[in-house]
């Protein structure tokens, strides 16, 4: 009877394994596929921890063991963190930013050059001083493809396309809690999508976060 417990549980482990695995991939499904890996762990220790009190079936010691196995090798391959300032191009001078704001979904391009902003819908335009982007701050905006509790946050920022002089470019869409990112680098064109841990906005120049908000 004991046996059968511990069988019912490595299967329902096995069962969650296999939903965080096809939860990964790019798609969006952050929560359910870091619940599902929670869940699962929780209960590959479950099962091994009664596996090793039930000595006489080596089969479920082995299978426990091999599911914990499989959770530290899904982890290992399957969660990422990064930084945004990692995802950016090295070496390369902004030649100008579109952004479109979450409040009034407004799109208005930032000539880094010029130091002007200007508004694509009516024409409308701001001088922005002091017009660099901070990438020491993008260092510490983290980015993960899995959900941790309390640790999203809300920007400013809901699109933004950062544009180089040499023709690179990378570009940020936000979708539901998380963002899609394309990289354009060397003729070739990255893509990844990620949970963000900050506001991205807060790489931008005062000026500009003034106008989001």
């Amino acid at each position: 009877m004991r046996g059968k417990y511990i069988r019912n549980i490595l299967i329902l482990s096995a069962f969650f394994l296999m939903v965080c695995i096809l939860s990964s991939g790019g798609s969006y499904k952050y929560f359910q596929k870091s619940l599902s890996f929670a869940a699962g762990l929780g209960l590959s220790l479950l099962g091994a921890a009664s596996a090793l009190c039930f000595k006489r079936q080596k089969g479920l010691i082995f299978g426990a063991f091999l599911l914990l196995v499989s959770y530290f090798l899904l982890f290992e391959l399957g969660f990422a963190k990064t930084t945004l300032y990692d995802l950016l191009p090295e070496g390369q001078d902004v030649k100008s930013v579109e952004i479109r704001s979450v409040n009034d979904m407004q799109l208005f391009i930032w000539d880094t050059e010029s130091g002007r902003a200007v508004f694509r819908d009516d024409g409308r335009s701001f001088d922005i001083k002091n017009g660099d982007i901070d990438m020491e701050k993008a260092k510490s905006i983290v980015l993960r493809d899995y959900w941790l509790p309390k640790s999203v946050k809300s920007g400013t920022v809901f699109d933004m396309s950062v544009r180089f002089e040499n023709g690179g470019s990378i570009s940020l869409y936000g979708v539901g809690d998380g963002i899609t990112v394309y990289i354009k680098k060397n003729g070739k064109l990255y893509t990844s999508s990620w949970l963000v841990f900050d506001d991205i906005a807060s790489i931008l120049p005062g000026d500009i976060i003034s106008i989001l908000e």
